[in-house]
């Protein structure tokens, strides 16, 4: 076997907050990691395990939010991009 080459290995005080909120179309449940990663919060949704780093910059591109976190409704997309945009700021 080939000796793979570390890239790194930092260790980081995570704090992680766990929020959940539902709407008139479904529940959402996620969890949100401080510790930026390549300079973003890591945001997992803690109902199907999709995660993706996220800042305010990528709540511009729909697309993105709806291929991270398979949302197929963009009416679930704007709810997500309304909720980022205050939680992603605090």
């Amino acid at each position: 076997m080939k000796f793979l080459k570390q890239m790194y290995d930092d260790l980081e005080d995570v704090h992680a907050r766990f929020v959940g909120f539902s709407s008139s179309i479904t529940r959402y449940d996620f969890a949100i990691f401080s510790v930026p990663f390549f300079t973003k919060p890591l945001v997992v949704c803690l109902q199907t395990s999709c995660s993706t780093l996220l800042d305010i910059k990528d709540l511009d591109d729909r697309h993105y939010l709806q291929k991270a976190f398979q949302i197929e409704s963009n009416e679930q997309t704007a709810e997500l991009i309304q909720f980022f945009k205050i939680e992603l700021n605090k």
